[in-house]
């Protein structure tokens, strides 16, 4: 019985390594502020003009604005269409009043 427990409890500790290895990967996006509300962003791409929603479960978002370029760290791997987790933003350039 207790070797089945070993193997068992090695099982779980596998899967958790690997669910938070790939729960906790992270990136940089640089971008310009399309939209934005108190939970969540949505970033055009200068160069590529890809656009990409980021959430902000604890991240404040009250200090940008629309057209503000920011860099955003986030957690998971960037795809269009599907939402990011912000860990932090920063404005890196005011917007241009125009």
């Amino acid at each position: 019985m207790i070797h089945g427990k070993k193997a068992l409890l090695a099982l779980v500790l596998g899967l958790l390594l690997i669910l938070g290895g790939c729960a906790g990967n992270q990136g940089t996006f640089t971008g310009r502020v399309e939209q934005i509300s108190d939970w969540s962003l949505v970033a055009r791409e200068p160069e590529e003009g890809k656009a990409y929603t980021f959430w902000a479960r604890e991240t404040k978002l009250d200090f940008l604005g629309l057209g503000d370029m920011v860099r955003i760290t986030y957690r998971g791997k960037l795809e269009e269409n599907k939402p990011l987790s912000i860990v932090s933003v920063e404005k890196t350039e005011k917007a241009e009043k125009g």
